[in-house]
């Protein structure tokens, strides 16, 4: 029992897991312990098990819709539900909304021309939504986050202002964004711009 909860919970530190993922994690955990609690052959056997913190219905999840919504779009094997479209309606790619609507009412060219391009991106169910994979399902990114900040701003650096803070972690989370050529075009920008104010300021 204990190996089965360490193992979901493991899976779900994993780096940037979606939350459909996460999701079908926990529905697993679940399913395998209520499966269990009447097989006497089961580790998960009259357990006790609770799932009322991380069932999907769970009231501890503050919007479901929204929630619902997100794993659909991600997993793409489920239609939304109207609530749950409304709820996710911030998500949907723009000109989604005219291509859903051009047949029902008589449009202008640019909107003609909108809905087009929309439904020319349309190659599955739900790509008339953002990719929205960035939304993860575990706070271990963060927390991971955290403990790399901790690093960086360490007691013999607590006067490094907090653009120079903010700076460093963007360079370090996002490395395939920048080179040793980047950085130095930078750094010479940054240079020139503080002489000409200090030239400036002598004037």
């Amino acid at each position: 029992m204990l190996y089965d909860v360490l193992l979901a919970t493991k899976t779900l530190q994993e780096k940037l897991i979606k939350l459909s993922d996460c999701r079908e994690v926990l529905d697993c955990l679940i399913e395998v312990a209520k499966d269990g609690e009447d097989d006497p052959n089961s580790h998960w056997h009259e357990s006790g098990f609770q799932d009322e913190y991380i069932a999907s219905d769970s009231n501890k999840i503050h919007h479901p819709m929204f929630y619902n919504g997100v794993i659909k779009i991600q997993s793409g094997k489920q239609q939304l539900t109207a609530e749950e479209r409304a709820a996710v309606q911030c998500l949907l790619v723009e000109g989604a909304d005219l291509a859903a609507t051009s047949s029902a009412k008589k449009l202008s060219v640019a909107e003609k021309l909108a809905a087009r391009k929309a439904k020319k991106q349309r190659v599955s169910m739900f790509s008339e939504y953002v990719n929205i994979d960035f939304i993860i399902g575990s706070a271990a990114e963060a927390e991971r986050l955290w403990s790399e900040a901790r690093h960086v701003l360490t007691a013999i650096r607590s006067s490094m202002t907090p653009a120079t803070f903010e700076a460093i972690m963007l360079l370090k989370k996002n490395p395939t964004f920048w080179d040793g050529k980047l950085t130095a075009r930078a750094y010479n920008i940054i240079k020139d711009e503080g002489k000409a104010i200090r030239e400036k300021g002598i004037k």
